[in-house]
């Protein structure tokens, strides 16, 4: 069998799982762009400690990193994507860190009561569907930092854009942006 039939028998039905799960996820299993990867980490402050959580961890390289800059913090990555999440660890088995967890699943379903810091880089409508249960979940004083979209009806603290994707970055409880068509005091 020669390189290009085993590729197709190989690249086709994976490209196919992972376009069936974006389906199911209703985003493709991106990675963070590159030059977003040092201002997300960078905006948690050093010496953090506690559990990081990284939703919709993909191929694991914003997780790793987190892991890598932040000894003090236990970084799960949760995933749906059956492919980005074997791939990440696969990733994590090559570079381990003791403070580092790839989890498979959906991350409506993850407890994130005790997070100090979550991450995550997720469309508008899957941002805008994960908020109530950020502020019903995640405790006082939690980072909670957006890779290129805001999310939708909160006020970021603070917003960094680096190479055109902007980073936003909130502390819960979000501060509340006013709604659409209300009228300024």
């Amino acid at each position: 069998m020669d390189l290009l039939t085993l590729y197709s028998w190989v690249a086709v039905p994976l490209l196919l799982l992972v376009g069936a799960f974006a389906l199911v996820t209703g985003a493709p299993p991106m990675p963070s762009p590159g030059v977003t990867v040092e201002p997300i980490v960078g905006s948690i402050p050093e010496g953090t400690r506690g559990r990081a959580l990284e939703l919709g961890s993909g191929w694991g390289q914003l997780a790793l990193a987190m892991a890598r800059r932040h000894p003090g913090l236990m970084v799960e990555g949760v995933e749906l994507s059956p492919v980005p999440y074997i791939f990440s660890r696969a990733v994590a088995l090559l570079s381990p860190l003791p403070n580092l967890l790839f989890k498979f699943g959906n991350f409506h379903n993850h407890d994130m009561a005790d997070a100090r810091v979550v991450v995550c880089y997720l469309s508008p409508g899957n941002l805008g569907r994960l908020a109530p249960k950020l502020e019903a979940s995640l405790p006082r004083g939690c980072l909670v930092v957006s890779n290129t979209f805001n999310v939708p009806g909160w006020k970021p603290k603070s917003e960094l854009v680096e190479g055109g994707y902007p980073v936003y970055t909130y502390t819960m409880p979000p501060e509340k942006l006013p709604a659409r068509g209300a009228k300024k005091d």
